[in-house]
């Protein structure tokens, strides 16, 4: 019977999931934030956010939260293995629980990292992820795919990226470099940046995209001569 207000409206990221504490006045929220998800516990009474010391990838949203939510368990992939269960208790510090894909360890995999670079229509500082091979050396060119997510409105991860339809893994293993930009029009950095490409579909996120191409190469890890690009969904249009 209240008025409805806003929590974390101007939040410079994009909230997933959430779920009530016991006294009906905290909440547990899971929210993306550039590359990956972390957790804050919001006061509904006053609109505060304290921000929990868990992270984990976008591609598990999966969590639960005891009723006093001091007790949290979600699954969290890392870069070089998939998801697994992870717990965390206020005070502590978090710790993983299983073990479902032992065999990642004796995998050739490359190594996942959120990188950075700036628009060269307005300046916005952009996201997105990249996974080099296992023998990756700097400053030598290496053949590039670019690979686009669905959505638009949606975002890679710093994490495992070795699924039906996120297969960095599966090329960087095969001596590519991969890039996963965020370009505008994806989650993680707030609401207006999700919605920055309302009615321009293939135009400022492509440039976004194609900025962090040329970033990749002035930096010398993409070859120019050696470039691809893949997709699904909205990442197939682009």
């Amino acid at each position: 019977g209240g008025t409805a207000r806003p929590l974390l409206k101007d939040y410079a990221g994009t909230v997933r999931a959430y779920q009530w504490e016991e006294d009906s006045k905290h909440l547990v929220v899971e929210v993306n934030a550039r590359t990956h998800d972390q957790f804050l516990r919001v006061d509904s009474q006053d609109g505060s956010v304290s921000a929990l010391p868990v992270e984990t990838a976008l591609s598990a949203q999966d969590f639960s939260s005891s009723r006093t939510g001091r007790v949290l368990a979600y699954a969290r992939g890392m870069g070089d293995s998939p998801s697994d269960v992870w717990a965390y208790m206020a005070g502590g510090k978090p710790g993983r629980l299983t073990n479902l894909n032992p065999q990642a360890k004796d995998w050739r995999l490359g190594a996942v990292q959120e990188i950075s670079w700036k628009s060269q229509k307005d300046g916005a500082t952009i996201y997105g992820v990249l996974v080099t091979p296992p023998d990756f050396k700097p400053s030598q060119a290496y053949p590039t795919i670019v690979e686009i997510h669905g959505g638009p409105e949606w975002a890679w991860w710093s994490g495992w990226l070795g699924s039906w339809h996120d297969w960095a893994q599966l090329l960087a293993s095969n001596g590519y470099v991969v890039f996963l930009p965020n370009p505008r029009g994806s989650t993680g950095q707030g609401w207006k940046f999700a919605e920055a490409n309302r009615d321009d579909w293939g135009g400022g996120d492509f440039r976004d995209v194609m900025d962090g191409v040329d970033s990749l190469i002035d930096q010398k890890i993409a070859d120019p001569n050696r470039l691809g690009i893949g997709g699904w969904s909205y990442g197939g249009f682009m």
